[in-house]
């Protein structure tokens, strides 16, 4: 007779849930204490994975990967423009629709608001 309990006796649906509250979230900033600080802070979220990209330039690739619920973005970053890494969220389709939260000590307005401008908020 075959059952459709898992080794560990429990149905199927209760031996995998799938969590659908869970929220994933991908920082992208160029200094490491900063990533360092927002893990902390979210570290007794159980609800929460919390994921720190250092490198703007592979940004994309890991939220293809991990598929953030949220990006966290700094905007003034090395090696690329971060008003350029948010048009890249933007034109990818897997990111096309994924809440982006600018980061940014530049205090120039322009800059904010052209940040808005392509999606971020």
């Amino acid at each position: 007779m075959m059952s459709n309990l898992q080794p560990n006796n429990l149905p199927l649906e209760i031996a995998l849930p799938v969590p659908n509250d869970h929220i994933m979230v991908l920082l992208v900033d160029d200094q490491a204490i900063i990533g360092e600080a927002i893990r902390r802070l979210l570290i007794d979220e159980s609800k929460m994975d919390f994921h720190f990209c250092s490198n703007p330039l592979e940004a994309v690739k890991l939220a293809n990967q991990i598929r953030p619920t949220v990006i966290l973005q700094d905007l003034v970053m090395p090696n690329i423009n971060g008003l350029e890494l948010v048009r890249r969220f933007r034109a990818n389709p897997e990111t096309r629709d994924t809440p982006i939260i600018v980061l940014s000590t530049k205090e120039d307005a322009i800059f904010k608001r052209d940040a808005f401008g392509l999606g971020g908020e």
